[in-house]
């Protein structure tokens, strides 16, 4: 028969980008996940090695309070997933 499995609950700090706050979300993201290049686009680290996300005003990163890893979610997806401790 099959197991069911389900996460363990996670708990994380997280800062969402609302266009303005850049030098905050660079800053909570950690030297070398955020970065402004040349054209003035706004990046963040992917989940794969060598990944860029451009980011929009109202995404979110996030950084896992267990282990650090920061990853990104789209307003929407944050709400589905993600609530106040």
């Amino acid at each position: 028969s099959m197991t069911i499995y389900a996460s363990r609950p996670r708990r994380a700090e997280a800062v969402s980008w609302d266009g303005r706050n850049t030098a905050e979300v660079i800053a909570f993201a950690g030297e070398g996940n955020a970065l402004i290049d040349s054209s003035g686009r706004f990046a963040v680290r992917g989940s794969g090695p060598g990944t860029w996300r451009d980011f929009s005003p109202g995404d979110w990163v996030i950084k896992d309070l267990s282990d650090g890893w920061v990853h990104l979610a789209s307003p929407e997806t944050f709400k589905r997933v993600w609530e106040i401790q």
